[in-house]
């Protein structure tokens, strides 16, 4: 694959794809009122924490929902969420060799208030044409004998702001990133968004998976600048999530189509346009997210990134870590 390629996949996968708008929270149940500890059911079909009614039908870490599929996609206001990750990577080349490579990444978010969070990433778990996000690299890819780079990783910022909540839900997000090792930069931005099927399924796509990719710098590889290497690109994301029991939930994550705004969004194919299974493209990405509740305020969670369908067996991600909520 082209560079340019290679540096969108790199910034693609940032900390960084009836409408019914955010109701204000209902007031405050009347003096002397009791409230039931078990859960009800709403009108659209999704389940309420009697918890997170109680408090006034804001959320907190304490009260946040066990079942992945029905939770916010924002943080609640106050709440501090922090996701480290142990990520493995495994790439064979044309000959059959095979190289792997190991780090330790971490993202976090805040909740400023019920619709608007900060976001940061550092590293991550994306892997594709030879180019990963990387954290603090435990061993495989460094820049130079001595390792002098290895606490260097993928870093991102960002905002997320919610628009809808309810049988729809989606929150536009926005922000930068940058890669201290191939000293590429983007602005990134995108949607996340879902239409709850029913209370245990929803269609949307993944989080933090921005559909803009506007390139600020160019990528640097030994040493090199390579010129007019920064990408602007339109990709369209894709996901399902089911919710197997009350604490696990299963998501499959993948990308339709790609539209390329400038020479370095093309590459070597020229195609301003480019699909889901042509090679151009990639391929056929897929991942998938496990999430498993052991309370309202720690997840374990794990992915499996396959990178490419159509060759499987030449590349595989694998990353596994915690959200604690606090």
């Amino acid at each position: 694959m082209s560079l340019s390629k290679c540096l969108f996949v790199a910034a693609a996968s940032v900390a960084m794809t009836g409408v019914a708008f955010a109701d204000d929270p209902p007031a405050d149940p009347p003096a002397g009122a009791t409230v039931s500890g078990e859960a009800s059911v709403s009108p659209d079909g999704a389940k309420v924490d009697a918890n997170a009614s109680a408090a006034g039908g804001a959320y907190t870490a304490m009260t946040w929902p066990l079942d992945f599929v029905n939770r916010p996609q924002n943080a609640a206001k106050g709440m501090i969420e922090i996701t480290p990750t142990a990520g493995f990577y495994r790439q064979t080349n044309a000959t059959g060799d095979s190289s792997t490579d190991t780090s330790i990444n971490v993202a976090a978010r805040y909740g400023i208030s019920d619709k608007l969070e900060l976001l940061f990433g550092f590293g991550g778990t994306q892997f594709q044409g030879g180019v990963f996000e990387h954290g603090i690299i435990l061993t495989g890819i460094e820049d130079g004998e001595e390792g002098s780079n290895r606490f260097k990783g993928t870093i991102k910022f960002g905002v997320g702001l919610n628009l809808a909540r309810g049988k729809f839900d989606a929150e536009v997000k926005a922000g930068l990133f940058y890669d201290p090792i191939f000293k590429n930069s983007a602005l990134v931005a995108g949607v996340d968004a879902r239409y709850h099927i029913s209370d245990k399924l929803w269609i949307g796509t993944p989080q933090n998976r921005p559909g803009l990719i506007f390139g600020l710098t160019n990528f640097e590889f030994g040493g090199m600048e390579i010129e007019d290497s920064k990408p602007i690109r339109i990709s369209i994301p894709a996901a399902v999530a089911f919710q197997a029991t009350p604490e696990l939930a299963i998501q499959a994550n993948t990308r339709l189509f790609d539209i390329n705004l400038n020479d370095a969004a093309k590459g070597a194919g020229d195609d301003a346009v480019t699909f889901f299974s042509t090679d151009e493209f990639g391929g056929i990405p897929l991942d998938f997210d496990v999430v498993y509740a052991l309370s309202h305020e720690l997840d374990v969670i794990g992915n499996v990134n396959l990178v490419d369908l159509k060759n499987a067996g030449d590349f595989l991600v694998i990353s596994a870590g915690i959200n604690y909520r606090m």
